[in-house]
């Protein structure tokens, strides 16, 4: 489908991206910048509000539910 391609294009993309950053010359200084903190709740499971994803349409009920379909369960 459109989406795992997506997903493997953009693994693919940030494999590059890293190979391409520890070969600069400014790899040094960018990894000194400081980035935005992992929240706490990060490994927690995602929650779905059921009666939120009904109103939506079918199409797109079925878009956010195949994008999120390794956190969804039974």
């Amino acid at each position: 489908m459109e989406l795992d391609e997506f997903r493997a294009a953009t693994i693919v993309e940030r494999e590059e991206r890293k190979r391409r950053l520890a070969e600069s010359p400014v790899a040094d200084i960018i990894a000194k910048m400081k980035t935005m903190p992992i929240p706490p709740d990060f490994d927690k499971p995602l929650t779905f509000n059921v009666e939120k994803l009904r109103l939506l349409s079918p199409w797109a009920r079925a878009r956010v539910l195949y994008v999120m379909r390794d956190q969804v369960t039974d």
